[in-house]
């Protein structure tokens, strides 16, 4: 059954209900439920009335309802008539009172005080909002209403690195709940690829201790050798890599020069430093760049030194990366293995929608990205139930 369908019958109640209190004259026809069960509450259950009258006098019937079994008669008695004293007590409902059966009129009423159980409530603040659920209060204007804070007992919750935060509910606590985290301490000992340090699921890391880089691993980055410049056969470390060397080993290389010999070419490669010969040295250094460079001598002379610097901070390696141009937002780009993409995910922004929850139930959420938004059930059933 709908909700619509349950407002719809609740609705053709009320307004049975407003009709017989239009005839019973106690309501203007427009009051909402609980105004006509106030209304209704206050009829007075009169039950069988029963009254004697002497002559030339009348009797008003008290208002309420009469269930059909009493009587007004009529007394003689010539002026001789026999009158009841009676006493009566305050209580939350109107009194008539009569006197009893035999009696021709009251010669007076005693009013009680107020009994104690009836207390002045005018000075009560709290609403039933400020009353656990399942509670009575009687408010300031003397009315018992039920209370509607929720009673939450017990809240308990651990936070850890998937769930950061914990809303406390609305409502009473019974303070022996908590929120806690487990901590957990971790170490890790550096390689040569990058290694996240992650908490066991459901703690949170209270402290990483990172061991010293292994003895077996010697820092190289002031090495400036090439392959070139090692012996052939030979290798070593440079930059943060291994070179093998294609330097030849030419021994012992001996020149004659002379006035028409003022210098010679020297081979490639190795010389044990006993021959003797003529030359114009100068060194270089070069920075990597993404293309490929060749560094050569000046015309007339020989590299004695070729620096190479090390790659620019500037420049990481991408092989690891494994976004697609779906996963990156819509206009910005990214270097995945190496290669520049432009992202083509759609930027929602923020998205807001709502639903009546009487024609529509659901709201689908667009594909991209969402900087936030809302969801939210409007008024329809709220304003449709508070009509009731």
């Amino acid at each position: 059954m709908s909700i619509q369908t349950e407002i719809s019958r609740i609705q053709s109640a009320r307004d049975t209900l407003r009709t017989k209190a239009v005839e019973l004259k106690i309501s203007a026809g427009t009051e909402k439920l609980d105004e006509l069960a106030e209304d209704y509450g206050g009829i007075t259950n009169q039950g069988g009335v029963t009254a004697q009258v002497k002559e030339g006098e009348t009797y008003t019937i008290p208002k309420g309802y009469h269930d059909g079994t009493g009587t007004v008669s009529g007394v003689a008695g010539g002026g001789n008539y026999n009158l009841q004293s009676k006493q009566a007590t305050p209580t939350k409902k109107p009194q008539q009172i009569t006197p009893d059966e035999g009696y021709y009129g009251l010669s007076d009423v005693t009013v009680g005080a107020i009994p104690s159980q009836y207390q002045d409530v005018s000075s009560v603040t709290a609403g039933e909002a400020d009353v656990l659920t399942g509670k009575i209060i009687v408010t300031a204007d003397g009315s018992v209403v039920p209370g509607s804070m929720p009673n939450n007992g017990t809240v308990s919750k651990t936070l850890d690195a998937a769930s950061t935060s914990y809303t406390v509910p609305k409502g009473y606590h019974s303070g022996s709940g908590t929120v806690k985290i487990v901590t957990e301490e971790k170490t890790v000992t550096p390689t040569k690829s990058a290694q996240p340090i992650t908490p066991t699921s459901g703690k949170v890391l209270s402290k990483v201790t990172v061991n010293a880089i292994p003895a077996a691993y010697v820092d190289t980055t002031g090495a400036t050798a090439a392959a070139a410049e090692i012996l052939l056969g030979e290798t070593a470390y440079a930059g943060g890599a291994k070179v093998t060397g294609t330097m030849p080993n030419n021994g012992s290389v001996s020149k004659v020069l002379d006035a028409g010999t003022t210098a010679m070419t020297i081979a490639e490669g190795y010389h044990d430093g006993t021959g003797g010969v003529s030359i114009v040295p100068e060194t270089k250094s070069v920075t990597p760049t993404k293309s490929s460079q060749t560094v050569s001598p000046t015309s007339g002379k020989v590299l004695t030194k070729v620096t190479v610097a090390a790659i620019p901070a500037q420049y990481i390696t991408t092989t690891d990366a494994t976004a697609a141009a779906a996963d990156i937002l819509s206009g910005k780009t990214a270097y995945v293995g190496g290669t520049k993409l432009t992202g083509s995910m759609k930027n929602n922004g923020a998205i807001s929608g709502s639903i009546d929850g009487l024609s529509g139930t659901s709201y689908a959420v667009p594909a991209g990205y969402t900087s936030g938004g809302t969801v939210s059930l409007t008024g329809d059933i709220e304003e449709a139930l508070a009509d009731i």
